[in-house]
């Protein structure tokens, strides 16, 4: 299958990938240290938030307006959405 779609921008390989609650935005989680927030219609880049190792997964709270992330640096970030 082809996709659609490409967020192209991370530099290793990415982990976790997620629409918002409201379908709007797309979090991604990689290799590279780095989780990254994308307008899911543009496909641009949000916001980048970055850890000091890979991080392993992000996910939006059920609102959509927060994310959390978890990585190998053994810390979990919440942050705005």
């Amino acid at each position: 299958t082809r996709a659609d779609w490409n967020f192209k921008g991370h530099g290793r390989s990415v982990n976790s990938a997620a629409f918002s609650p409201s379908g709007t935005k797309v979090l991604t989680a990689s290799d590279d240290g780095t989780a990254i927030l994308w307008n899911a219609r543009n496909r641009k880049r949000m916001t980048t938030v970055k850890h000091n190792a890979d991080v392993l997964s992000a996910v939006f709270s059920p609102s959509g307006n927060q994310v959390l992330t978890a990585s190998l640096d053994r810390t979990a970030k919440l942050w705005d959405a």
